[in-house]
């Protein structure tokens, strides 16, 4: 909602002075805004559910490993390289290195 809720409830405290009334008020407002955040999850998660059937991908893509990736990551692997040369060589930063490695082993594992 646009309206900050205590501020829409201090001028609804001004308009109604029978609490009674006004508490039926402020929890038929309450209400609604309930049924508004239920509807808006449902239709936010209708929409995922379309995009996923469509193969739409979510997030950042993956950065593509280059073609000598291999070679580099036996030079690694022999402790040719340490892993912030192997880095460097790939064009990549260490933490995308190291998690190209932990993925390789998990494949492998």
């Amino acid at each position: 909602m646009a309206m900050d809720m205590e501020s829409l409830y201090a001028k609804l405290r001004g308009i109604i002075t029978d609490e009674a009334v006004y508490q039926a008020a402020v929890d038929a407002i309450n209400e609604e805004v309930e049924r508004e955040k239920e509807r808006r999850h449902a239709k936010q998660a209708d929409g995922i559910a379309r995009a996923l059937e469509n193969k739409v991908h979510f997030g950042r893509r993956s950065t593509p490993k280059p073609a000598n990736y291999p070679r580099i990551l036996k030079l690694y692997q022999n402790h040719d390289l340490n892993m912030q040369q192997a880095a460097d060589v790939l064009g990549v930063s260490r933490s995308v290195f190291y998690r190209w490695v932990c993925a390789d082993r998990e494949k492998n594992d």
